[in-house]
């Protein structure tokens, strides 16, 4: 299955912001990304585990500590 970037971001609770800041700080693997013939930016299904995952860590991470 592929996606833009919108439904992307309503299916994993995420901003378009957000995810295009993850991939300008290389957070995501651009090996499961795809251009269509409109030259859209299509995400594979595997998007969605890895960006809920990343908000899974961000929520934990609160509050935390880091020395």
């Amino acid at each position: 299955m592929l996606i833009k970037i919108g439904k992307l971001a309503k299916l994993t609770e995420t901003t378009v912001e957000t995810i295009g800041y993850y991939e300008k700080e290389h957070l995501l693997p651009m090996t499961m990304t795809i251009h269509s013939e409109g030259n859209y930016q299509l995400y594979n299904a595997a998007y969605i585990e890895w960006l809920q995952f990343m908000r899974t860590a961000l929520v934990m991470s609160e509050g935390c500590l880091f020395l």
